[in-house]
């Protein structure tokens, strides 16, 4: 404590902390300019480091030069200090929130992303019309899904033990009649709702998530996959697990918390450089223009008699997806319709043999 106050006693203190401030992040973002691939994005790492070293210093030297009663307190300090705290206190809230931004929303393994890759194929999307103002959904009826994805190699994980999958989906209408129906439906969901701005909606698209047993207590979720935003994904190898990535995934968020943003910043800015892009493509096919307001999320989920259909579309339906099998003639319904005989027939048939 001795030479912490000889130190603030000094006539110089004030020089000294501006050259704490300045040379050595200076100097350290000059190194990186002149042999990192990306100087901006470790140049951000260095800052908010430099901030979290700054802000802890600044509140420490608040809290404590009361006690050094030789130090004699300069207004100059005490100005360009709390200066220096409040920027440096900034850059740790947006760094924190940045550092938000990339957090996974699930931590895999490698058999475990295998499954949950299974599960974004096979599960049927979900496509909804939101209303921003009145913050309704209308599900937009479609009759059938395909998908056109290429899932990302896991054969990484097992050499670099983990890896970070960053998940986008994007749909896309079959033909045009499908697109054609897709507006229609809009308008129509738009005018029904008393929206005045027809462009006053929002077309998401999602993947329900999924609950699954891992062992005998233990339980996975697989994360719900939306249109309007990116999903980030953690997977891992068993064999190979980094512990100091998982640790940071499990910890980060305190570290955040106590204005340690910068060491977190710098993990994840490491695990971007080994992170993959997985595009879930999915587009999707409608056969009859159904109304908006049988498939609305707060009203019956009925078939109105008054639906209008388009006649064309449903022989197109039947062609594609063989609705009526072709029967052989003496299984036709419409000779066997011919040749039963109706109820009084039948019951006076049934006396006459008694």
């Amino acid at each position: 404590m001795r030479e912490y106050c000889r130190v603030l006693a000094s006539p110089n203190i004030w020089e000294i902390c501006i050259l704490l401030e300045t040379v050595p992040p200076s100097l350290l973002c000059l190194c990186l300019a002149r042999t990192c691939s990306s100087p901006w994005n470790w140049g951000w790492v260095v800052l908010v480091c430099h901030a979290n070293i700054s802000m802890w210093s600044w509140l420490f030297y608040f809290l404590t030069y009361h006690s050094c009663p030789s130090a004699k307190q300069d207004a100059q300090l005490v100005h360009t200090g709390t200066a220096l705290m409040v920027a440096a206190s900034v850059i740790c809230v947006v760094a924190a929130v940045t550092n938000d931004r990339y957090f996974p929303e699930a931590r895999m393994s490698q058999k475990e992303a295998k499954a949950f890759f299974d599960h974004l194929k096979s599960t049927r999307p979900r496509q909804t019309v939101v209303l921003k103002h009145r913050r309704i959904g209308v599900d937009n009826p479609v009759d059938n899904w395909y998908d056109y994805t290429r899932f990302p190699d896991l054969s990484e994980v097992s050499e670099s033990g983990d890896m970070e999958v960053k998940i986008n989906l994007i749909t896309e209408a079959e033909d045009d009649r499908t697109e054609q129906a897709l507006n229609s439906f809009i308008q129509r969901t738009v005018s029904e709702n008393g929206e005045s701005d027809s462009h006053n909606y929002k077309l998401i698209t999602s993947i329900p998530g999924r609950k699954i047993r891992i062992g005998p207590r233990h339980w996975n979720v697989f994360p719900a996959i939306k249109s309007d935003r990116k999903h980030r994904i953690y997977i891992f190898n068993h064999n190979k697990r980094p512990l100091i990535m998982d640790f940071f995934l499990r910890t980060a968020w305190i570290m955040n918390i106590l204005a340690c943003s910068g060491p977190v910043l710098a993990v994840f800015m490491s695990l971007r450089q080994r992170s993959v892009d997985c595009y879930i493509v999915k587009k999707y096919k409608v056969y009859v223009n159904n109304s908006p307001g049988h498939f609305h999320h707060h009203v019956q989920n009925e078939i109105s008699e008054t639906e209008s259909i388009d006649v064309p579309a449903i022989e197109d339906y039947q062609a594609q997806t063989n609705f009526q099998e072709e029967l052989p003639p003496s299984y036709s319904s419409l000779e066997m319709a011919d040749m039963l005989p109706s109820y009084t027939e039948a019951t006076s048939t049934k006396e006459e043999q008694a």
